[in-house]
Protein backbone atom coordinates (compact mmCIF):
# COMPACT_ATOMS: atom_id res chain seq x y z
CA UNK A 1 0.00 0.00 0.00
CA UNK A 2 1.10 3.22 -1.23
CA UNK A 3 1.84 5.46 1.99
CA UNK A 4 3.48 8.47 0.46
CA UNK A 5 1.28 11.95 0.65
CA UNK A 6 0.47 14.36 -1.54
CA UNK A 7 1.16 17.96 0.31
CA UNK A 8 -0.83 21.44 -0.75
CA UNK A 9 0.55 24.66 0.10
CA UNK A 10 -2.02 27.59 -0.24
CA UNK A 11 0.45 30.85 -0.77
CA UNK A 12 4.08 31.12 -1.98
CA UNK A 13 5.21 33.83 0.48
CA UNK A 14 8.21 33.36 2.77
CA UNK A 15 5.59 31.35 4.90
CA UNK A 16 4.65 28.88 2.29
CA UNK A 17 8.01 28.27 1.04
CA UNK A 18 9.60 28.30 4.22
CA UNK A 19 6.52 25.37 4.89
CA UNK A 20 7.92 23.20 1.66
CA UNK A 21 11.21 23.80 2.96
CA UNK A 22 11.30 21.80 6.08
CA UNK A 23 8.64 19.51 4.52
CA UNK A 24 11.03 18.10 2.52
CA UNK A 25 13.98 18.55 4.75
CA UNK A 26 12.35 16.88 7.98
CA UNK A 27 10.68 14.27 5.75
CA UNK A 28 14.00 13.09 4.30
CA UNK A 29 15.45 13.17 7.50
CA UNK A 30 12.92 11.02 9.12
CA UNK A 31 12.02 8.88 6.69
CA UNK A 32 8.77 10.39 5.65
CA UNK A 33 7.28 9.24 2.19
CA UNK A 34 5.98 12.21 0.27
CA UNK A 35 5.20 12.51 -2.99
CA UNK A 36 4.52 15.79 -4.35
CA UNK A 37 4.39 19.16 -2.83
CA UNK A 38 2.08 21.85 -4.61
CA UNK A 39 2.61 25.72 -3.92
CA UNK A 40 -0.15 27.67 -4.88
CA UNK A 41 0.00 31.52 -5.66
CA UNK A 42 -2.29 33.96 -6.79
CA UNK A 43 0.67 36.31 -8.07
CA UNK A 44 2.60 35.94 -10.99
CA UNK A 45 5.67 36.06 -8.83
CA UNK A 46 6.76 33.90 -5.14
CA UNK A 47 7.56 35.93 -2.06
CA UNK A 48 4.71 37.95 -0.73
CA UNK A 49 5.35 41.30 1.11
CA UNK A 50 8.82 40.45 1.10
CA UNK A 51 9.63 42.06 -2.06
CA UNK A 52 12.45 44.18 -3.65
CA UNK A 53 12.62 46.71 -6.84
CA UNK A 54 16.28 47.11 -8.34
CA UNK A 55 17.59 49.81 -10.46
CA UNK A 56 17.75 48.41 -13.55
CA UNK A 57 20.70 50.86 -14.60
CA UNK A 58 22.99 49.33 -11.23
CA UNK A 59 22.15 45.90 -9.80
CA UNK A 60 23.49 47.42 -6.46
CA UNK A 61 20.86 49.56 -5.65
CA UNK A 62 17.25 48.69 -4.77
CA UNK A 63 14.12 49.17 -3.02
CA UNK A 64 12.75 47.11 -0.41
CA UNK A 65 8.86 47.31 -0.72
CA UNK A 66 8.78 45.43 2.49
CA UNK A 67 10.20 44.35 5.33
CA UNK A 68 14.32 45.16 4.51
CA UNK A 69 16.10 43.39 7.70
CA UNK A 70 15.28 40.26 9.96
CA UNK A 71 16.18 40.26 13.82
CA UNK A 72 18.50 37.84 15.34
CA UNK A 73 17.27 38.90 19.07
CA UNK A 74 14.51 35.66 19.10
CA UNK A 75 15.11 32.08 18.70
CA UNK A 76 13.18 33.23 15.90
CA UNK A 77 15.63 35.34 14.47
CA UNK A 78 18.45 32.57 15.01
CA UNK A 79 16.37 29.94 13.61
CA UNK A 80 16.12 32.31 10.25
CA UNK A 81 19.96 32.46 10.38
CA UNK A 82 20.63 29.00 10.24
CA UNK A 83 17.84 28.85 6.99
CA UNK A 84 20.07 31.22 5.34
CA UNK A 85 22.81 29.25 5.63
CA UNK A 86 21.25 25.88 5.07
CA UNK A 87 19.60 27.00 1.46
CA UNK A 88 23.40 28.61 0.72
CA UNK A 89 23.12 31.86 1.03
CA UNK A 90 25.57 32.45 3.79
CA UNK A 91 28.32 34.48 1.68
CA UNK A 92 25.40 36.60 0.81
CA UNK A 93 24.31 38.08 4.54
CA UNK A 94 24.77 42.12 5.03
CA UNK A 95 24.72 42.63 8.97
CA UNK A 96 24.67 45.33 11.19
CA UNK A 97 26.24 44.74 14.58
CA UNK A 98 24.35 45.58 18.46
CA UNK A 99 26.99 48.40 19.17
CA UNK A 100 26.56 49.89 15.53
CA UNK A 101 25.40 53.67 15.53
CA UNK A 102 23.08 52.72 12.55
CA UNK A 103 21.26 50.05 14.44
CA UNK A 104 20.96 52.09 17.98
CA UNK A 105 20.19 55.98 16.92
CA UNK A 106 16.67 55.95 16.68
CA UNK A 107 14.46 58.87 16.85
CA UNK A 108 10.70 59.50 17.70
CA UNK A 109 8.53 62.55 16.59
CA UNK A 110 6.55 65.06 18.71
CA UNK A 111 5.36 68.63 17.78
CA UNK A 112 6.92 68.21 14.24
CA UNK A 113 10.53 67.59 16.20
CA UNK A 114 12.65 64.59 16.35
CA UNK A 115 14.13 63.41 19.65
CA UNK A 116 16.67 60.57 20.33
CA UNK A 117 15.72 57.77 22.32
CA UNK A 118 18.40 56.33 24.92
CA UNK A 119 20.48 53.59 23.70
CA UNK A 120 23.28 53.24 25.99
CA UNK A 121 23.25 53.33 29.80
CA UNK A 122 24.38 56.54 30.30
CA UNK A 123 21.34 57.87 28.64
CA UNK A 124 19.10 56.78 31.79
CA UNK A 125 19.98 59.82 33.59
CA UNK A 126 19.63 63.36 31.78
CA UNK A 127 16.37 64.67 30.77
CA UNK A 128 15.44 64.41 27.25
CA UNK A 129 12.52 65.79 25.64
CA UNK A 130 10.03 64.44 26.25
CA UNK A 131 11.05 62.36 28.63
CA UNK A 132 12.29 61.91 32.21
CA UNK A 133 15.11 60.88 32.75
CA UNK A 134 14.54 56.75 31.74
CA UNK A 135 16.13 55.53 35.00
CA UNK A 136 12.53 56.86 37.05
CA UNK A 137 10.23 54.92 34.45
CA UNK A 138 12.89 51.67 35.50
CA UNK A 139 12.42 52.42 39.26
CA UNK A 140 8.77 52.56 38.92
CA UNK A 141 8.51 49.47 37.14
CA UNK A 142 10.93 47.55 39.61
CA UNK A 143 8.34 48.89 42.68
CA UNK A 144 5.21 48.34 41.14
CA UNK A 145 3.58 44.90 41.75
CA UNK A 146 2.47 42.83 38.91
CA UNK A 147 -0.45 43.02 36.70
CA UNK A 148 -3.79 41.51 37.81
CA UNK A 149 -4.59 39.18 34.87
CA UNK A 150 -7.12 36.79 35.27
CA UNK A 151 -6.36 33.54 33.61
CA UNK A 152 -8.98 34.38 30.42
CA UNK A 153 -7.95 38.19 30.62
CA UNK A 154 -6.58 39.91 28.25
CA UNK A 155 -4.95 43.19 28.37
CA UNK A 156 -4.13 46.12 26.09
CA UNK A 157 -0.38 46.91 25.31
CA UNK A 158 -1.02 50.76 26.51
CA UNK A 159 -2.98 49.34 29.39
CA UNK A 160 -0.14 47.19 30.10
CA UNK A 161 3.14 49.92 29.70
CA UNK A 162 1.12 52.88 31.19
CA UNK A 163 0.33 50.60 34.26
CA UNK A 164 4.22 49.91 34.35
CA UNK A 165 5.72 53.06 33.43
CA UNK A 166 3.73 55.43 33.16
CA UNK A 167 2.16 57.68 30.53
CA UNK A 168 5.27 58.90 28.86
CA UNK A 169 6.67 55.92 27.84
CA UNK A 170 2.97 54.30 27.08
CA UNK A 171 2.48 57.43 24.46
CA UNK A 172 5.74 58.35 23.13
CA UNK A 173 8.04 55.04 23.06
CA UNK A 174 4.70 52.31 23.13
CA UNK A 175 2.50 53.63 20.80
CA UNK A 176 4.77 54.30 17.58
CA UNK A 177 6.98 51.06 18.42
CA UNK A 178 3.04 49.51 17.64
CA UNK A 179 2.53 51.80 14.87
CA UNK A 180 6.38 50.85 13.18
CA UNK A 181 5.88 46.88 13.84
CA UNK A 182 2.24 46.45 12.67
CA UNK A 183 0.89 49.69 11.81
CA UNK A 184 -1.63 49.10 14.81
CA UNK A 185 -3.29 50.86 17.62
CA UNK A 186 -1.39 50.00 21.06
CA UNK A 187 -4.91 50.71 22.42
CA UNK A 188 -6.42 48.13 20.59
CA UNK A 189 -3.44 45.64 20.67
CA UNK A 190 -3.02 42.62 23.10
CA UNK A 191 -0.40 42.06 25.12
CA UNK A 192 -0.73 38.12 25.31
CA UNK A 193 -0.46 38.09 21.26
CA UNK A 194 1.91 40.86 20.77
CA UNK A 195 4.96 40.72 23.46
CA UNK A 196 3.87 37.27 24.89
CA UNK A 197 7.95 36.96 26.12
CA UNK A 198 7.18 40.28 28.20
CA UNK A 199 4.08 39.75 29.81
CA UNK A 200 5.21 36.11 31.17
CA UNK A 201 8.28 37.35 32.45
CA UNK A 202 6.77 40.50 34.22
CA UNK A 203 3.87 37.66 35.73
CA UNK A 204 6.83 36.01 36.46
CA UNK A 205 9.38 37.87 38.33
CA UNK A 206 7.45 40.68 39.24
CA UNK A 207 8.36 43.65 36.94
CA UNK A 208 9.39 43.58 33.30
CA UNK A 209 13.04 45.24 34.36
CA UNK A 210 13.41 41.89 37.13
CA UNK A 211 12.52 40.14 33.89
CA UNK A 212 15.15 41.20 31.67
CA UNK A 213 18.08 40.09 34.31
CA UNK A 214 16.85 36.48 34.17
CA UNK A 215 18.77 34.50 31.12
CA UNK A 216 16.72 33.82 28.21
CA UNK A 217 18.83 30.41 25.99
CA UNK A 218 17.58 31.71 22.02
CA UNK A 219 20.23 29.84 20.55
CA UNK A 220 18.95 26.31 21.64
CA UNK A 221 19.64 23.43 19.67
CA UNK A 222 21.06 26.02 16.79
CA UNK A 223 24.08 26.92 19.01
CA UNK A 224 26.57 25.04 17.21
CA UNK A 225 25.60 25.94 13.74
CA UNK A 226 27.89 27.59 11.47
CA UNK A 227 26.39 30.87 10.46
CA UNK A 228 24.40 30.82 14.08
CA UNK A 229 28.02 30.77 15.87
CA UNK A 230 29.36 33.45 13.16
CA UNK A 231 26.54 35.66 14.25
CA UNK A 232 26.83 35.32 17.74
CA UNK A 233 30.86 36.38 17.16
CA UNK A 234 30.20 39.29 15.25
CA UNK A 235 26.92 40.00 17.26
CA UNK A 236 24.57 41.00 14.24
CA UNK A 237 21.89 42.83 15.37
CA UNK A 238 20.23 42.60 12.13
CA UNK A 239 20.62 41.55 8.85
CA UNK A 240 19.57 41.23 5.15
CA UNK A 241 20.69 40.40 2.23
CA UNK A 242 22.53 41.04 -1.10
CA UNK A 243 20.44 42.91 -3.61
CA UNK A 244 17.88 42.59 -0.81
CA UNK A 245 15.34 40.76 1.42
CA UNK A 246 13.79 39.01 -1.91
CA UNK A 247 17.21 37.34 -2.11
CA UNK A 248 15.70 34.76 0.48
CA UNK A 249 12.38 33.82 -0.97
CA UNK A 250 14.08 34.08 -4.83
CA UNK A 251 16.85 31.42 -3.41
CA UNK A 252 14.11 29.41 -1.35
CA UNK A 253 12.03 28.66 -4.52
CA UNK A 254 15.47 27.76 -6.09
CA UNK A 255 16.56 25.52 -3.17
CA UNK A 256 13.34 23.68 -3.60
CA UNK A 257 13.30 23.32 -7.53
CA UNK A 258 16.60 21.84 -7.47
CA UNK A 259 17.14 19.49 -4.52
CA UNK A 260 13.61 18.21 -4.89
CA UNK A 261 12.76 18.52 -8.95
CA UNK A 262 10.22 15.69 -8.99
CA UNK A 263 8.42 16.34 -5.99
CA UNK A 264 7.83 19.84 -5.75
CA UNK A 265 5.76 21.61 -8.35
CA UNK A 266 5.44 25.31 -8.11
CA UNK A 267 2.19 27.02 -8.85
CA UNK A 268 2.19 31.04 -10.10
CA UNK A 269 -1.20 32.66 -10.94
CA UNK A 270 -3.30 29.79 -9.38
CA UNK A 271 -5.50 31.55 -7.28
CA UNK A 272 -7.74 29.39 -4.90
CA UNK A 273 -11.52 29.53 -5.22
CA UNK A 274 -12.71 26.49 -2.78
CA UNK A 275 -11.24 24.03 -0.33
CA UNK A 276 -13.06 20.99 0.37
CA UNK A 277 -12.82 18.36 2.98
CA UNK A 278 -14.28 14.98 1.66
CA UNK A 279 -14.99 11.73 3.61
CA UNK A 280 -12.23 10.19 2.40
CA UNK A 281 -9.47 12.41 4.45
CA UNK A 282 -8.53 14.03 1.03
CA UNK A 283 -9.08 17.36 0.36
CA UNK A 284 -10.24 18.85 -3.13
CA UNK A 285 -8.70 22.41 -3.67
CA UNK A 286 -10.23 24.21 -7.12
CA UNK A 287 -8.33 27.07 -8.24
CA UNK A 288 -8.54 29.60 -11.36
CA UNK A 289 -5.24 29.34 -13.45
CA UNK A 290 -5.03 33.04 -14.85
CA UNK A 291 -2.61 31.44 -17.52
CA UNK A 292 -4.99 29.46 -19.09
CA UNK A 293 -7.87 31.45 -19.42
CA UNK A 294 -9.17 31.37 -15.89
CA UNK A 295 -10.44 27.90 -16.55
CA UNK A 296 -11.25 26.08 -13.39
CA UNK A 297 -9.39 23.35 -11.97
CA UNK A 298 -9.15 20.62 -9.25
CA UNK A 299 -6.66 19.67 -7.42
CA UNK A 300 -6.76 16.41 -4.70
CA UNK A 301 -4.12 15.83 -1.96
CA UNK A 302 -3.90 14.11 1.93
CA UNK A 303 -3.21 17.54 3.28
CA UNK A 304 -2.92 21.23 3.21
CA UNK A 305 -0.93 23.53 4.66
CA UNK A 306 -2.61 26.72 4.49
CA UNK A 307 -0.51 30.48 4.94
CA UNK A 308 -2.91 32.72 3.44
CA UNK A 309 -4.31 35.41 5.70
CA UNK A 310 -6.57 34.21 7.75
CA UNK A 311 -9.77 36.10 6.16
CA UNK A 312 -8.85 34.94 2.85
CA UNK A 313 -8.63 30.87 3.76
CA UNK A 314 -12.11 31.98 5.71
CA UNK A 315 -13.26 33.13 2.02
CA UNK A 316 -12.54 29.58 0.54
CA UNK A 317 -14.20 27.30 3.23
CA UNK A 318 -17.80 25.96 2.73
CA UNK A 319 -20.59 27.33 5.34
CA UNK A 320 -20.66 24.59 7.04
CA UNK A 321 -17.67 25.24 8.72
CA UNK A 322 -19.32 28.43 10.02
CA UNK A 323 -17.63 28.87 13.38
CA UNK A 324 -14.00 28.42 11.40
CA UNK A 325 -14.47 30.77 9.28
CA UNK A 326 -16.36 33.37 11.72
CA UNK A 327 -12.99 33.26 13.81
CA UNK A 328 -10.83 33.23 10.59
CA UNK A 329 -12.84 36.77 9.40
CA UNK A 330 -12.23 38.15 13.44
CA UNK A 331 -8.55 38.58 12.51
CA UNK A 332 -8.38 42.17 11.09
CA UNK A 333 -5.43 42.99 8.57
CA UNK A 334 -4.32 47.06 7.83
CA UNK A 335 -3.56 48.78 4.65
CA UNK A 336 -0.02 50.18 4.42
CA UNK A 337 1.58 52.54 1.53
CA UNK A 338 5.50 52.61 1.29
CA UNK A 339 6.98 55.68 -0.46
CA UNK A 340 10.84 54.99 -1.42
CA UNK A 341 12.56 57.90 -2.26
CA UNK A 342 16.08 58.69 -3.33
CA UNK A 343 18.07 61.38 -3.36
CA UNK A 344 21.51 61.88 -5.53
CA UNK A 345 23.09 64.01 -2.16
CA UNK A 346 23.88 63.13 1.05
CA UNK A 347 21.22 65.17 2.93
CA UNK A 348 21.18 63.73 6.41
CA UNK A 349 23.15 65.47 8.37
CA UNK A 350 25.62 63.31 11.26
CA UNK A 351 22.44 64.07 13.81
CA UNK A 352 20.77 61.93 12.16
CA UNK A 353 22.85 58.70 10.94
CA UNK A 354 20.95 56.35 13.02
CA UNK A 355 18.02 53.51 11.68
CA UNK A 356 14.75 56.27 11.15
CA UNK A 357 12.08 57.62 13.34
CA UNK A 358 8.54 56.89 14.15
CA UNK A 359 5.23 58.98 14.89
CA UNK A 360 3.33 58.36 17.14
CA UNK A 361 -0.70 58.57 17.09
CA UNK A 362 -0.80 61.63 19.01
CA UNK A 363 1.01 63.89 16.47
CA UNK A 364 -1.96 63.62 14.09
CA UNK A 365 0.67 63.03 10.93
CA UNK A 366 0.11 60.97 8.00
CA UNK A 367 2.98 59.04 8.19
CA UNK A 368 3.86 56.23 10.90
CA UNK A 369 7.97 56.09 10.05
CA UNK A 370 10.39 56.91 7.97
CA UNK A 371 13.55 54.35 7.61
CA UNK A 372 17.10 55.68 6.87
CA UNK A 373 18.01 53.25 4.35
CA UNK A 374 21.16 54.67 2.81
CA UNK A 375 22.36 54.87 6.74
CA UNK A 376 20.83 51.79 7.49
CA UNK A 377 23.30 49.72 4.96
CA UNK A 378 25.47 52.18 2.90
CA UNK A 379 26.80 51.61 -0.16
CA UNK A 380 29.83 53.49 -0.60
CA UNK A 381 27.92 55.83 -2.94
CA UNK A 382 26.74 60.00 -2.32
CA UNK A 383 23.11 59.88 -1.85
CA UNK A 384 20.25 59.52 0.28
CA UNK A 385 17.73 56.84 0.54
CA UNK A 386 14.37 56.73 2.55
CA UNK A 387 11.70 55.02 2.91
CA UNK A 388 7.85 56.45 3.84
CA UNK A 389 4.70 54.45 6.12
CA UNK A 390 1.51 55.52 5.60
CA UNK A 391 -1.52 54.47 6.73
CA UNK A 392 -1.89 51.58 8.99
CA UNK A 393 -4.91 51.03 11.18
CA UNK A 394 -5.78 54.69 9.79
CA UNK A 395 -5.41 54.34 6.21
CA UNK A 396 -8.86 54.59 5.32
CA UNK A 397 -9.33 57.66 7.62
CA UNK A 398 -6.24 59.18 5.70
CA UNK A 399 -6.40 57.93 2.63
CA UNK A 400 -9.96 55.99 1.77
CA UNK A 401 -9.83 52.69 -0.20
CA UNK A 402 -6.89 51.46 -0.97
CA UNK A 403 -8.22 50.87 -4.86
CA UNK A 404 -8.69 54.20 -5.38
CA UNK A 405 -6.04 55.95 -3.44
CA UNK A 406 -3.94 58.11 -5.74
CA UNK A 407 -0.08 56.87 -5.65
CA UNK A 408 0.65 61.06 -6.39
CA UNK A 409 -0.88 61.97 -2.75
CA UNK A 410 0.85 59.59 -1.27
CA UNK A 411 3.71 61.01 -2.49
CA UNK A 412 3.03 64.22 -1.98
CA UNK A 413 2.85 63.69 1.71
CA UNK A 414 5.89 61.68 2.19
CA UNK A 415 7.89 64.77 0.50
CA UNK A 416 5.22 66.74 2.92
CA UNK A 417 6.78 64.78 5.98
CA UNK A 418 10.43 64.80 5.22
CA UNK A 419 10.65 68.20 4.73
CA UNK A 420 8.88 68.81 8.11
CA UNK A 421 10.65 66.66 10.03
CA UNK A 422 14.16 66.47 8.13
CA UNK A 423 14.18 69.58 6.77
CA UNK A 424 15.39 68.21 2.86
CA UNK A 425 13.95 70.84 0.46
CA UNK A 426 14.86 69.54 -2.41
CA UNK A 427 12.85 67.18 -4.37
CA UNK A 428 13.74 63.50 -4.51
CA UNK A 429 15.52 61.98 -8.00
CA UNK A 430 13.84 58.86 -7.82
CA UNK A 431 10.48 57.63 -6.00
CA UNK A 432 7.85 54.54 -5.53
CA UNK A 433 5.21 54.26 -4.71
CA UNK A 434 3.58 51.03 -3.34
CA UNK A 435 -0.03 50.02 -1.66
CA UNK A 436 0.34 47.26 0.65
CA UNK A 437 -3.62 45.68 0.54
CA UNK A 438 -4.41 43.57 3.95
CA UNK A 439 -0.30 43.11 4.35
CA UNK A 440 -0.24 42.96 8.03
CA UNK A 441 -2.83 41.50 10.74
CA UNK A 442 -4.15 42.73 13.88
CA UNK A 443 -3.65 40.73 16.45
CA UNK A 444 -6.29 42.74 18.63
CA UNK A 445 -7.68 41.98 22.27
CA UNK A 446 -8.76 38.36 22.35
CA UNK A 447 -6.43 37.11 19.44
CA UNK A 448 -5.14 34.22 22.00
CA UNK A 449 -8.45 32.72 22.23
CA UNK A 450 -9.33 33.54 18.81
CA UNK A 451 -6.50 31.09 17.71
CA UNK A 452 -7.83 28.66 20.37
CA UNK A 453 -10.87 28.63 18.60
CA UNK A 454 -9.00 28.51 14.85
CA UNK A 455 -6.94 25.04 16.26
CA UNK A 456 -9.70 23.08 17.86
CA UNK A 457 -12.19 23.86 14.62
CA UNK A 458 -9.13 22.21 12.46
CA UNK A 459 -8.19 20.06 14.89
CA UNK A 460 -9.79 16.96 13.26
CA UNK A 461 -9.10 18.25 9.40
CA UNK A 462 -6.36 17.51 7.24
CA UNK A 463 -5.23 21.04 7.10
CA UNK A 464 -2.62 23.25 9.60
CA UNK A 465 -1.95 27.03 9.50
CA UNK A 466 1.13 28.99 8.79
CA UNK A 467 1.60 32.58 8.13
CA UNK A 468 1.39 35.85 9.45
CA UNK A 469 -2.26 36.14 10.86
CA UNK A 470 -2.15 33.56 13.55
CA UNK A 471 1.42 32.83 15.95
CA UNK A 472 3.55 36.51 15.05
CA UNK A 473 3.70 38.39 12.03
CA UNK A 474 7.54 39.09 11.51
CA UNK A 475 9.60 37.31 8.91
CA UNK A 476 11.62 34.77 11.67
CA UNK A 477 8.34 34.27 13.37
CA UNK A 478 6.76 33.08 9.82
CA UNK A 479 9.77 31.27 9.43
CA UNK A 480 9.77 30.18 12.77
CA UNK A 481 6.36 28.85 12.67
CA UNK A 482 6.24 26.96 9.51
CA UNK A 483 8.93 24.96 10.72
CA UNK A 484 6.88 23.89 14.33
CA UNK A 485 4.09 23.52 12.19
CA UNK A 486 5.74 20.83 9.81
CA UNK A 487 7.13 19.12 12.53
CA UNK A 488 3.78 18.72 14.52
CA UNK A 489 2.06 16.92 10.88
CA UNK A 490 5.56 14.78 10.59
CA UNK A 491 4.68 13.40 14.02
CA UNK A 492 1.63 12.29 13.65
CA UNK A 493 2.12 10.51 10.47
CA UNK A 494 4.45 7.91 13.24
Amino acid sequence: MDRSKSIAIIGGGISGLSTAFYLLKNAVKHGKPIRKVFILETQSRFGGWLQTSSNPNDENDFFELGPRTISTNSYGGVNAIALVHDIGLAERVRYISKGAANFNKRFVAIDGKLFQLPSKFYDLFPYRQPFKPFISYLVKDFLMPPMKIETNEDVSVDRFFRYRFGNDVADYLVNPLCIGITGGDSKALSMKSMFPNVLRKEQTHGSVVKGMFTKEDIHRDLIDHPLVRKSIDQKWAVFSLEHGIETLTKQLCSYLEKNYPNIIELLPNSELVELSFDTDKTIDLTYLSNANDEKSTHLQVDHVFSSIPAFKLANVLKEKYDLLRTSLLSIDTVHMGVVSLEYDQNLLSDKFNGFGFLVPSSEKSSILGVTFDSCIFPNGKPGTKLTVMLGGYRFLELFGQPDSVSKSELLKESIKAIRNYLHIQRPPTQNMVTIHQNCIPQYTLGHEQRIATIETEIAHLPLSIVGSSYHGFSVPECILNARIQVNKWLNKLD
